[in-house]
């Protein structure tokens, strides 16, 4: 299994503070690393933030961006692997 990125330069979020940590857009669940396994640690899904905005994220759900399959399939232009992804994907 890859491991997630390493946070480099400054928070994507607030700009100021060195990122320290990093935020999945489209989160690593169990599920959805099954479905997408190292695709879910790539640098379009990932986010790098410091532990104030991700934190912030956390309680008040603001600043950080949080996909959901669709969003992150296009994002990196592959074809949905869940079935209800797959279904939504049939009828656009």
């Amino acid at each position: 299994m890859k491991k997630p990125l390493k946070p480099i330069g400054l928070c994507e979020i607030c700009g100021r503070e060195k990122a320290t940590q990093c935020h999945e857009r489209f989160p690593d669940t169990k599920t959805n690393f099954r479905l997408y396994g190292d695709l879910l640690y790539t640098r379009e899904n990932t986010m790098f933030a410091c532990a104030h905005c991700h934190a912030s994220h956390a309680k008040h759900g603001q600043g950080l961006v949080v996909w959901d399959e669709m969003e992150f399939c296009a994002a990196l232009c592959i074809e949905p692997r869940s079935k209800t992804a797959r279904a939504k994907a049939m009828f656009r």
